[in-house]
């Protein structure tokens, strides 16, 4: 508790809590940017394949090898439309009715974020559709169905990847920033305390005022001030000092003047006695 509420402890917490947050801020354009990577990748493949059946003479292939290249594309099936004109290049039965449709064509970077936050937190799994401009071929539009489920893993499992890595950079961070404050603020502080402490002990020793010797502009001006502040107190109670001095010679003096005036009175009123003339 008392670590806590030290000038330490307080920057460590602030250090921690502003770099989770500014990680935080980032988090979710990383798995938008992920989820579109992840989709644009099986875009890809599906070109590929696209390729290789219309390169296969007829450009038809067999079962197996059409389903080889689903697999290894990780679609459904896999349709192109070109001039308004939609073909399935390579059929396929997907396990479940398509859920959703996701239009990479014009995607902002808004819209990511929302469907990637949508789709991380989804408690639902079924089939999507994508629909993607051909990377390779302009006008052409690619149409793939893929599983949800399997992209909703990989943006979990990539969601706490960033997870890990952030609290590691977030501890080594508050650790920096913990030791170089310290060694920067906290411990010049400490040292103009002690100075005080020490001060207090015997204020009119004038070697323990303190000497602004710190590099940092608003701990010297700090230890000035104290200084200044000590070197007033030290003159103050040297003029104390003398004023007591002063005193005491004073009542000394009034105490002698007394003895020689009373015995002065003692022979005068002797004499006024007197009568001899």
């Amino acid at each position: 508790m008392r670590f806590v509420r030290s000038l330490s402890g307080r920057l460590l917490i602030v250090t921690i809590l502003t770099v989770m947050l500014a990680e935080v801020a980032i988090f979710l354009p990383s798995v938008a940017r992920f989820r579109h990577d992840y989709i644009y990748d099986r875009v890809r493949r599906a070109e590929l394949a696209v390729f290789t059946v219309m390169a296969a003479p007829g450009q038809m292939v067999g079962p197996e090898l059409a389903r080889t290249l689903l697999d290894r594309a990780e679609v459904y099936n896999i349709a192109v439309r070109s001039e308004g004109v939609r073909q399935m290049v390579i059929p396929g039965m997907p396990p479940s009715p398509l859920q959703q449709t996701f239009d990479l064509r014009d995607a902002g970077s808004v819209s990511l974020v929302r469907d990637a936050l949508a789709r991380l937190t989804a408690a639902d799994s079924g089939v999507i559709r994508v629909v993607a401009n051909a990377p390779a071929d302009v006008g052409t539009t690619l149409e793939i169905t893929l599983s949800s489920r399997k992209l909703q893993a990989a943006m979990i499992e990539y969601g706490l990847n960033i997870l890990a890595l952030s609290l590691g950079i977030t501890l080594a961070t508050a650790i920096m920033v913990f030791f170089a404050v310290r060694a920067v603020v906290v411990r010049p502080m400490t040292e103009v305390i002690e100075n005080l402490r020490h001060f207090s002990q015997n204020p009119e020793d004038a070697s323990r005022i303190m000497t602004a010797d710190s590099r940092v502009s608003d701990i010297a001006v700090a230890q000035e001030a104290v200084a200044e502040m000590q070197r007033d107190v030290h003159g103050a109670l040297k003029s104390k000092a003398r004023l007591a001095a002063l005193g005491e010679a004073v009542a000394k003096i009034s105490h002698d003047l007394r003895n020689i005036l009373a015995t002065t009175q003692l022979m005068a009123d002797r004499l006024d006695q007197s009568s001899d003339p």
